[in-house]
């Protein structure tokens, strides 16, 4: 589960920003249904569900893109050749900021323990890293290496932790280049000391900050599976299509179809795999007034049908597995109610047992005039005079509960909102 992320000179954000997944006190106590009951007592509730507001242009996809990037270079930093530049953003409107570095980390919690990994780098080289651990028995946190780049001695000054690594650190540490990051090099040399740590950034969190049709194959997919397919036409049903069955055709076997891992694809690469994607051809069956089934092709269907298809599975798998959705414009083409019913399907009461979690962007604040989402669940991305971004949590405004975010926030009085300027033409 995510407790938070935070980061610096990254994109359009200068300065430090900070994402919290973490419920006040009073929200606990009147949405109490939509927190997850951890387990955990350093982090004992979190949100299941955040919305992130703000104009175009303000950097909420550059939220998405950072939370995004910590994910692809713990998974790709070792495979960088040794005079590979690492492709990191700095805030590119101020000359200073090109020269800093930029700062990442993220808290998450696992099997009761919560962790904090992060790591500073610069274009050329990490400059720190490090990785936490706080169990719950004993609450202590402990630090479980450290890694920290000494310019004078052009040297690194490591700190690990000889009860958690009990394998030869001197090799690993000679193995572990300026540009790849410890926790990428230990795993790829087959010490499992921190696998579960490698596998939760890199395979809990799906982005999608882009068009979702490659999903359409996924979603394909299970309906060619006997216990998925029933969740699927149910999904449908509560969305109110109207739609009766889903005829999937393949030239590919089903044995071959349900053999391909869309799943792990996409966990990996936020995308599916081409070489893997059999041309489905994907039908919806309704009844017409004689009662008869008439099949339209997804084509032919409108874009906000196309959408709820394109996620289903995704969704309906991610709160199975309790994984965390991460999504960029996430109400495109779709009505304010289906848009308000996708984000209750995180909120504990439909799937009590889960632990997964949804964070995405939109501009329709509709769903904010729902019991389903708090005021310390809404945050909002503003750009300043600078070109440079702030994130800010709604709740910082103490504003009553009773009182709508949604009125006030389209009338421009929290910010994160176009500033029209209009000129003659």
């Amino acid at each position: 589960m995510l407790v938070d992320f935070s980061f610096e000179n990254y994109r359009v954000f200068r300065e430090e920003q900070s994402f919290s997944m973490l419920p006040t006190a009073r929200s606990r106590r009147e949405h109490s249904l939509y927190h997850i009951e951890t387990g955990s007592t350093a982090r004992p509730y979190l949100h299941r569900h955040a919305a992130i507001y703000g104009a175009n242009g303000s950097g909420k996809t550059s939220l998405i893109n950072a939370m995004k990037f910590v994910k692809q270079f713990v998974r790709d930093s070792y495979d960088y050749r040794p005079y590979d530049n690492i492709w990191v953003h700095p805030f590119i409107y101020n000359t200073d900021s090109l020269k800093r570095p930029s700062k990442f980390s993220i808290t998450f919690l696992r099997k009761d323990i919560l962790y904090r990994y992060g790591f500073t780098i610069n274009h050329k080289q990490v400059l720190e890293e490090f990785l936490l651990a706080r169990p719950s028995h004993p609450s202590r946190t402990r630090v479980l290496f450290h890694r920290e780049f000494v310019p004078e001695e052009e040297k690194y000054k490591w700190q690990t932790n000889s009860k958690y690594f009990k394998d030869n650190m001197k090799t690993l540490q000679s193995f572990t280049r300026p540009n790849a990051l410890f926790l990428s090099t230990t795993v790829h040399l087959n010490n499992n000391t921190l696998q579960p740590i490698y596998n939760w950034i890199t395979l809990k969190p799906v982005y999608l900050t882009q068009c979702y049709d490659f999903l359409k194959s996924y979603t394909a997919r299970l309906c060619y599976d006997h216990k998925s397919k029933p969740k699927i036409l149910s999904f449908f049903k509560t969305m109110d299509t109207r739609i009766e069955d889903i005829i999937v055709r393949s030239k590919l076997s089903k044995n071959e179809i349900l053999n391909i891992q869309y799943f792990e694809n996409l966990a990996n690469n936020d995308s599916a795999n081409n070489n893997e994607d059999p041309d489905f051809e994907i039908f919806f069956v309704r009844k017409n007034n004689e009662g008869r089934r008439v099949s339209l092709r997804l084509e032919d269907e409108s874009q906000g049908i196309k959408t709820l298809f394109y996620i289903a599975a995704l969704f309906l798998k991610a709160i199975e597995n309790g994984r965390v959705v991460i999504i960029d414009e996430i109400n495109t083409n779709l009505h304010p109610i289906l848009f308000k019913e996708l984000i209750s399907m995180f909120d504990g009461i439909s799937y009590p047992d889960t632990n997964a979690q949804l964070i995405f962007t939109a501009h329709d604040a509709t769903p904010t005039e729902y019991d389903c989402m708090g005021h310390d669940q809404i945050w909002m991305v503003e750009r300043q005079s600078d070109l440079s971004s702030e994130i800010c949590p709604f709740n910082d405004f103490d504003v009553p509960n009773n009182v709508s975010f949604r009125r006030g926030y389209l009338h421009g009085r929290y910010g994160s909102t176009p500033n029209i300027v209009r000129s003659k033409l």
